[in-house]
């Protein structure tokens, strides 16, 4: 596949809010069409951003992704694959799955949950397969902590850690609300304390050659 395309695969625990943050990125970056977007409204004419993702009758009927879904996006003048893998522990295989096929590995943590055994498990699944060129770290839900810079410093410092004492190299860690859009595609007026890129700026920075912190 031509190099000129970034694959990025995702991975979490079950409802951190992969589904939602790609489905949210996707959206606000003009990559869903109306029809789409019309067969995801709820009764309160909201958009399920996961749904966009969550493709399969199962994953449907059971609320969680179940197996690796590939999604095509074109990011202003970059082009995209995002390889969506399941965040329920018993399909922790489909994380590996994922791993083969992509570049760039994307972990999404809910803050409310902070650095969870699962969490540290796909980031050590990730971190051996060669072929990931590096790894971001998205600390989604920052709303549900109120926009709280210390929670988030705090669990900032305590993944920072865990990847320090593991040998594992995270490109950049960024907080943000898939449901509400903080830090997706626009900066956030409630995270002004981070000063760092949004999470489409920091997908759009990603090279395959000179890798270094975003």
């Amino acid at each position: 596949m031509s190099k000129n395309i970034v694959k990025v695969m995702t991975c979490g625990n079950v409802d951190d809010g992969k589904s939602t943050i790609l489905g949210r990125l996707l959206y606000e970056t003009d990559n869903i069409f109306f029809d789409q977007i019309e067969k995801v409204r709820t009764k309160s004419k909201d958009i399920d951003y996961s749904l966009f993702f969550d493709g399969l009758i199962d994953e449907k009927k059971q609320g969680i992704t179940i197996d690796i879904a590939f999604r095509y996006a074109n990011l202003e003048n970059k082009k995209f694959i995002f390889i969506d893998s399941p965040g329920h522990e018993e399909f922790t295989k489909n994380t590996a799955n994922a791993s083969t096929f992509a570049d760039f590995a994307l972990i999404i943590v809910d803050i409310s949950q902070g650095l969870t055994p699962q969490f540290k498990n796909h980031l050590e699944i990730i971190s051996k397969f060669k072929n990931i060129k590096g790894i971001v770290v998205c600390i989604n839900k920052i709303d549900k902590v109120n926009y709280s810079s210390s929670k988030i410093n705090k669990l900032t410092k305590e993944i920072d850690n865990f990847a320090s004492i593991n040998c594992i190299d995270i490109l950049k860690i960024l907080p943000a609300s898939g449901l509400i859009g903080d830090n997706i595609v626009n900066k956030s007026l409630k995270t002004k304390f981070y000063k760092g890129p949004t999470l489409l700026e920091t997908l759009l920075k990603l090279e395959f050659k000179n890798i270094k912190k975003l």
